[in-house]
């Protein structure tokens, strides 16, 4: 087995992103090699094509890597003759390709959607842009899929479009098409198919956020994005908010970028009611859409949302939240309070199993397959002891807060009915636990066999196209390419919830 490394210089980085991010980067170059041992990838064709059968390797997943077997198969379509070498008689076989899918060796369940039910298609990367408002590097913390989005686009199976968050720092949104997913055996991002930019950046709140800053040091920024109709639903909130504030959260924009005409921020739940459950750190991030039959029992609430976050431990869920609730039907006054249900928080007293102060949950999505339903929850997980202050040598960042190293993409599986029940008042919101944690120790391997080599593993948003049952999953800061390589990039990896 070859284990392939890519390794980028680190001068240059250090003049452009100044120390801070040059120790980062060097960080993450570095455990790109632990990583890749995990996730190496070996392509071995055969040499020759027999008549109407064909070996082929096929990649799969041994609960610790992906890697490929030989296999036979028939041919489907003649062997045209531009596609053999009539010397040699040998097909060549790139070494990427985006005919290739693995299916998670996991459990599958009669009752639940599990890990089993994923396959993994590939993954696609935004494109670089100049000239713009903002960039990808360092973006991609939130994503919603837009099904009439790109009509014109190919009809290749992955329909419709993607809204994507550029950089931290500008906190602003593009809208990019769906190329077809490449699996890349050796997470390079120069093989993987690039976006389109369907419209440029833009701020969704239309300076929103800026107003609600008073403090350049503690901006606003996205929790959650989810195209809702013609418009585009979204959450926010501010990360360091040491003073406990209860902000505005939730608004509506219109998906045409450059016109976005703002609606709200309203508050889910009464606004500064000091309460802990009904404080913006729970509820002012990611956003789901409710399957519309299982929104009837949920009093016609049709969307979900919550946020975890390391900072106010006192205000914040100590695991995964979520709510339900229901958009205004008519514009509601900025400051209005929607109606919401709590469905899952944990507090100080009593947080989820094994929650490590440094996690973080980014993605939720509400699965269907059939009459199985199950929310499913992304992210990183901490694994290590906890400490707080600034990163020490062998963590992956210098930043001041919590750190527990090292860390791994996890997925948290939910059982709708759990939630359902404490919407009907039969349990509370931190008694419900996963049905499954997806864990490099789960059988078949975690996501880790499918996300790119890098320290931190940061998981970005969780997009869901409940009509084709694919999943767009954000892994931030993944990689560079061989054109820029000081400019780190998010790769989107595509999974199919398959029945």
């Amino acid at each position: 087995m070859f284990i392939r490394f890519a390794c980028v210089g680190l001068l240059v980085a250090a003049v452009i992103f100044g120390g801070r991010f040059l120790r980062e980067f060097a960080t993450e170059i570095r455990d790109v090699r632990q990583h890749a041992q995990v996730r190496s990838v070996v392509l071995q064709a055969s040499p020759t094509i027999r008549e109407a059968e064909r070996t082929v390797p096929v990649i799969e997943n041994d609960g610790h890597a992906l890697h490929s077997v030989q296999q036979t198969i028939v041919v489907e379509r003649p062997v045209q003759s531009d596609e053999v070498n009539e010397t040699t008689n040998i097909e060549p076989v790139p070494e990427s390709s985006s005919t290739v899918s693995v299916r998670h060796p996991g459990h599958v369940d009669t009752t639940d959607i599990l890990p089993g039910n994923f396959e993994y298609l590939g993954a696609i990367r935004p494109p670089h842009v100049d000239g713009l408002s903002s960039s990808f590097s360092y973006g991609g913390s939130v994503i919603a899929h837009n099904p009439q989005g790109d009509p014109d686009g190919d009809d290749d199976g992955f329909p419709g479009s993607l809204f994507l968050s550029g950089h931290i720092y500008q906190q602003e949104v593009a809208e990019l098409s769906i190329p077809r997913p490449i699996l890349s055996p050796d997470s390079s991002l120069d093989v993987l198919g690039v976006c389109t930019l369907l419209q440029p950046f833009g701020d969704v709140s239309d300076g929103i956020m800026k107003q609600m800053t008073e403090d350049e040091s503690q901006p606003f920024q996205l929790g959650g994005l989810q195209v809702v109709g013609d418009a585009l639903h979204w959450t926010m909130y501010r990360y360091y908010n040491v003073e406990g504030y209860d902000f505005l959260s939730h608004g509506l924009s219109s998906v045409n970028l450059r016109n976005p005409y703002p609606l709200g921020p309203w508050h889910l739940g009464p606004w500064n009611s000091g309460s802990s459950q009904w404080h913006a750190y729970k509820h002012a991030g990611h956003i789901a859409e409710v399957p519309e039959s299982t929104a009837v029992a949920l009093g016609g609430r049709r969307w979900v949302s919550g946020l975890q976050i390391s900072t106010g431990l006192q205000t914040s869920s100590q695991g995964p939240a979520l709510f339900a609730y229901q958009l205004p039907q008519n514009a509601a006054p900025q400051g209005s309070s929607l109606d919401a249900v709590p469905l899952l928080w944990y507090s100080m007293e009593q947080p989820l199993d094994q929650h490590h102060p440094a996690d973080s949950w980014t993605g939720v999505a509400w699965l269907q397959a059939g009459d199985r339903q199950t929310v499913v929850f992304t992210g990183r997980k901490a694994t290590g002891p906890v400490y707080y202050g600034e990163g020490r040598p062998k963590d992956c960042n210098d930043n001041k807060g919590y750190h527990g190293p090292p860390y791994e993409a996890q997925a948290l599986f939910y059982d709708a009915d759990d939630l359902l029940a404490v919407a009907r008042g039969e349990r509370y919101p931190w008694d419900v636990v996963p049905i499954y944690r997806w864990t490099n120790q789960s059988a078949g391997g975690g996501l880790t066999c499918y996300t790119f080599p890098t320290c931190q593993q940061d998981m970005g948003g969780l997009a869901y196209d409940r009509a084709n049952n694919l999943l767009y999953l954000v892994q931030m800061q993944a990689g560079v390419t061989q054109d820029s390589p000081y400019k780190l990039l998010p790769v989107i990896h595509v999974f199919r919830v398959a029945g």
